[in-house]
């Protein structure tokens, strides 16, 4: 195995979580500075109604590409499991399977995003005035997606086997030149919401080509091979049952989260511009929270692998102690500076004062949040996927879209669907909770390796 590549099977647990989180965290934050710049250079340089048109496109991406990301994951969880039973040959058998299927999905996701943009956007509600800068901007996204999809997934198999300081360097080069793009495109080209479309995919495409090259040079256990040399069927059907809950999982999610955002677009284009910017801020806490999850999730997966489930409590017990100090932190730190983060975005009173109203209900409540993403991350890392995906349709599906009314009903404002968005997790952590002292999951560890 590579020396990069972490083992997590051996050491202390919250070490050896550390080590590897570290880098995704740093990831994870350097994205939400570019999306904070993309959105900063939307709403400064063409304007609020750019940036609700974003947000609006931002939603339609998410829901036509979640179901292949979920794919990806799961055969993240499967190459996490054979490398702590150090099984070479499964492993690439799992990257050539999923590069396959993956290229498939990245194809499929460019027609239909581009067929099924105006139908999702009308379906949400979209303002007519910033209808066609979000149209437009989705075409331009969804033509690269298998980059977009190639990048996420490879950086999800290099997460698997302990190397999380590869997509981090992708990453920055990444970033770095999407917001040189993005100044270029609408600064000095004047092209709009086209151009953060099209700085997007270009800069996605190169690091996406970056990893490719620099796996196959090093020689690594998960190289890509082209032809792929180790397709399997089994392999894939392996893959699709584990990260197909998790991809519905997402997926249910999106559509609860288009339910809300059909109710923001009715509040006008400054709330949905203010929802936008603390969504941007939210970013902020999210990305991190998810990679250090993704760092529970890898450690489990590779202790499962190795039958040490002795190692599983205390690397739980680790990653919820690391994960509330981290969410605590970065939620004192984005609401200390949050009038001057979103003046940052935008001068208008009215998107100003919807997110100053949207932040201080959401905000404060993602530490809870960030505890469930543990619990999920655990029963995922363990092989069961079956029932993050029932919790999602519980928690971020069926009661969001059963209880929006009643909310706003007590709510007449946008208000009522942050307290939605809020009630939702604390319901998740304490179903998590639950079902972890009933032990069920336990007859799920191990299963992603069939």
């Amino acid at each position: 195995m590579a020396r990069k590549n972490i083992d997590m099977t051996k050491g202390n647990p919250a070490r050896q979580m550390a080590l590897f989180a570290l880098p995704v965290v740093a990831g994870g934050v350097l994205q939400q500075l570019y999306n904070a710049a993309d959105s900063v250079i939307a709403g400064r340089l063409i304007g609020s109604g750019a940036l609700a048109a974003v947000s609006n496109a931002g939603t339609v991406v998410f829901f036509i590409t979640i179901m292949f990301l979920g794919i990806g994951n799961g055969a993240s969880i499967i190459i996490s499991h054979y490398f702590g039973s150090r099984d070479e040959a499964n492993i690439r058998a799992a990257v050539d399977t999923a590069s396959v299927f993956l290229l498939a999905g990245g194809l499929f996701s460019t027609v239909a995003g581009i067929a099924a943009s105006p139908f999702v956007l009308r379906l949400l509600g979209t303002p007519e005035v910033i209808f066609h800068d979000a149209w437009l901007y989705l075409c331009i996204i969804f033509l690269g997606s298998v980059p977009s999809l190639g990048y996420s997934v490879l950086a999800a198999i290099l997460n698997a086997v302990g190397d999380s300081r590869t997509p981090l360097w992708l990453l920055i080069f990444s970033t770095s030149l999407n917001v040189a793009l993005d100044l270029l495109f609408v600064a000095v080209f004047h092209l709009g919401v086209a151009g953060l479309a099209a700085a997007t995919v270009a800069a996605q495409t190169l690091s996406f080509l970056g990893c490719v090259l620099w796996l196959n040079r090093g020689g690594s256990v998960v190289a890509l091979h082209f032809p792929p040399r180790a397709f399997r069927w089994e392999m894939l059907r392996r893959i699709i049952k584990v990260g197909f809950p998790t991809g519905l999982q997402d997926a249910l999610m999106i559509i609860s989260i288009m339910v809300l955002q059909n109710r923001i677009n009715s509040f006008g284009v400054t709330v949905i511009a203010g929802r936008s910017i603390v969504g941007k801020l939210e970013g902020f806490l999210l990305l991190p929270v998810n990679c250090l999850g993704t760092a529970v999730m890898t450690y489990t997966g590779q202790n499962t692998g190795a039958g040490e489930r002795l190692r599983l409590r205390s690397g739980l017990r680790a990653g919820f102690i690391m994960m509330f100090a981290m969410s605590c932190l970065l939620c004192a730190l984005v609401l200390v500076c949050g009038e001057p983060l979103l003046r940052l975005f935008s001068s208008d009173p009215g998107t100003l004062a919807a997110g100053r109203v949207c932040m201080w209900v959401t905000i404060p409540c993602y530490s809870v949040y960030s505890l469930a993403v543990v619990w999920q991350a655990f029963f995922r890392g363990s092989g069961d996927t079956l029932f993050p995906l029932v919790l999602a349709l519980a928690t971020q599906f069926a009661f969001r879209i059963l209880t929006i009314d009643l909310f706003l009903k007590f709510w007449p404002t946008p208000s009522g669907i942050w307290y939605t968005y809020v009630a939702s997790w604390f319901l998740m952590f304490a179903l998590d909770t639950l079902y972890y002292k009933t032990g069920l999951w336990k007859k799920f560890a191990g299963v992603a390796k069939g």
